[in-house]
């Protein structure tokens, strides 16, 4: 096994990882979106609010899973 070989192996763990992390956070989002869309109205700010601050999160790791496929190269 060469290096190369080790790095490759290390960045596809990585991928894997990241991937069903962003998995997780796109099943929280829809949670947070029927939370929101089927919120009394005396609660629906409170539950945009946390939409989007999910929204946010799952970007933020979406953004993670990109840069980390772009080590894998074309």
């Amino acid at each position: 096994m060469t290096v190369h070989e080790v790095i490759d192996t290390r960045v596809l763990y990585e991928v894997r990882d990241i991937y069903w992390e962003w998995r997780q956070f796109c099943v929280a989002l829809q949670d947070a979106y029927d939370g929101w869309a089927h919120a009394p109205a005396s609660q629906a700010a409170a539950a945009f609010r946390e939409y989007r601050r999910i929204l946010d999160l799952e970007e933020r790791v979406a953004l993670e899973y990109a840069a980390v496929v772009r080590r894998l190269g074309p």
